[in-house]
């Protein structure tokens, strides 16, 4: 793909390869519809958002969000210690792409 062709995000990263190995890595670990929609959510529950005037609440839900996924990936993958740690290195590259 030509610089040209791809759009580019606020930290210079070509939407494209950002897609592509945030798919990578999902499969890499073969994430879930479970995980994926957690992941979702936290980013979703953004209390820094704009215009945002129940930013406590919102905090609380995402803070929810986090430990549900937290022992849902303890018990549903219990030989994968680090798999949580891992889920959250996908936020960023979630995060960049909206």
């Amino acid at each position: 793909m030509a610089v040209q062709d791809g759009i580019l995000l606020a930290t210079g990263l070509h939407v494209h390869r950002v897609l592509t190995e945030l798919v990578s890595k999902m499969r890499e670990m073969k994430m879930d519809k479970t995980e994926l929609g957690a992941l979702k959510a936290i980013v979703l529950f953004n209390p820094d958002a704009k215009n945002v005037s129940c930013s406590t609440e919102i905090e609380q839900l995402r803070e929810k969000v986090y430990g549900t996924l937290e022992e849902y990936s303890r018990t549903k993958y219990p030989d994968e210690p680090g798999r949580f740690a891992k889920l959250l290195l996908r936020l960023p590259a979630l995060r960049s792409i909206g």
